[in-house]
């Protein structure tokens, strides 16, 4: 059983257990759950002992294997039961146990079908291995002489979770937006903080790798960041809230999205308290909101050692002057054996891109900006193609810049795409103003 290459780019496997089932379309005796098996590690795979039989589907935990043990100890009590009926006594509790970096994230993957034969290796091949919960990253891109970071605080977050999605929420492994599963025992005032040590503070407006929260997609109160810090050097620590949004919209906390959070002007202080700031609207800062599966591999290219990652294929883009979208890139090619270029417009006369790079002198993410103002007059959608170059991988991302405000409250407020092209709405059968 080796294992995928992308599994665990920031993360360890300390453990590995195989669930077993039956096929669920099968006879009594064969479908439901039949038992579950360690794996261990032989130079560069994980190999386990599992009986004699054909189409069975294994489910893989990583880094579960205490509350595997403990669930299922009863040996057969067990037998029969649908992989669902199994999650609901695996669940996971206390997400806070993360934050410190010495709990190993949960981890998890499918394959199907699988037929274990008699007196020899049966290699099933890579399994791809998806996080169980999702994690924050929080990025200030101004001076600390206007705001220093100091701390972040997830509130209304959920109290427990599966360690692999239910199994009517998800049809693939590979599905890119499962539907939250979130117990029924799960309460969503659960607060995760962070602080940054002290030693850190110079010139180190970030916080990666540090929090991570359960997914859910609780509507009532919707899990929030808030952010603490210096405002120009006051002494008295002041707190911003920001959702997890896109635009107008909220989004729901996905297992295995990682949400970078880019704060990218402070204009003011904030509120007095933590307290009072989980409650209150956002102010006086202005950020944006990244979500990137992590394990989305469609986006990544291989050339023997060397990786490309994209988070998107897509930018869009908005009417006005300056608009910007920033794709998350993940790469261990140099940055110059990588190489970008416009398809249309090679002299960058409607579009730019720009490289992001880390402290470490690593390609981060792209920043593709729009340099003129979209004319609705034009009756089209303005577009172009990213194509870029690194080392022997090719890929490329798709630019469009729509005719909407990013700010308005729903897609063409003014305006509705046809196909390619931009009609006002007040040209349409039926527009009421």
């Amino acid at each position: 059983m080796p294992t995928d290459q992308g599994t665990a780019i920031e993360n360890r496997i300390e453990t590995v257990d195989i669930l077993v089932f039956g096929t669920m379309n099968s006879t009594d005796d064969a479908k439901g759950f039949k038992y579950y098996r360690p794996a261990w590690r032989a130079k560069e795979q994980y190999k386990s002992t599992l009986k004699i039989e054909d189409n069975v589907t294994l489910w893989f935990f990583i880094n579960c294997r205490e509350l595997i043990t403990h669930a299922l100890q009863e040996g057969t009590a067990h037998t029969g039961k649908s992989p669902g009926d199994i999650l609901e006594l695996l669940i996971q509790p206390d997400p806070g146990r993360f934050t410190a970096g010495e709990t190993p994230l949960p981890m998890w993957g499918v394959k199907k079908d699988i037929n274990i034969r008699k007196q020899q290796i049966n290699d099933i091949g890579a399994v791809q291995l998806l996080r169980s919960v999702a994690s924050v990253d929080i990025t200030i891109e101004v001076e600390t002489a206007v705001f220093e970071l100091r701390s972040a605080t997830l509130f209304y977050a959920a109290s427990h979770s599966y360690p692999a999605p239910l199994p009517e929420n998800f049809t693939d492994i590979r599905e890119k937006d499962p539907i939250p599963s979130v117990p029924g025992i799960s309460t969503f005032d659960v607060e995760l903080r962070y602080t940054k040590p002290e030693e850190n503070a110079p010139g180190d407006n970030k916080i990666r790798s540090k929090l991570y929260l359960y997914e859910n997609d609780n509507r009532i109160h919707p899990t929030r960041v808030v952010i603490g810090g210096y405002y120009k050097g006051d002494h008295k620590p002041t707190y911003y809230p920001l959702d997890f949004r896109e635009g107008n919209r909220i989004l729901p906390v996905r297992r295995n999205y990682q949400y970078s959070f880019n704060i990218t002007s402070v204009s003011g202080t904030g509120y007095a308290s933590k307290r009072e700031a989980k409650e209150a609207a956002a102010v006086n800062m202005d950020y944006e909101v990244i979500q990137w599966n992590r394990m989305d591999d469609t986006d990544i290219g291989i050339d023997g050692p060397w990786y490309f990652s994209i988070g998107s294929r897509k930018a869009n883009l908005y009417n006005r002057i300056g608009s910007y979208c920033r794709i998350p890139v993940s790469t261990n090619i140099a940055g110059e054996d990588i190489s970008t270029g416009f398809l249309h417009n090679p002299a960058e006369g409607e579009f730019s891109a720009e490289r992001i790079y880390n402290e470490d002198n690593q390609l981060t993410h792209l920043k593709i900006t729009a340099l003129t103002t979209f004319n609705p007059e034009s009756m089209h959608t303005r577009r172009d193609t990213l194509q870029i170059k690194a080392g022997r991988i090719h890929t490329h991302i798709a630019i469009q810049q729509l005719a909407e405000n990013d700010a308005d409250w729903e897609i063409g407020d003014d305006f509705i795409l046809d196909g390619d092209s931009v009609k006002s709405k007040e040209n349409q059968p039926g527009y009421k103003k």
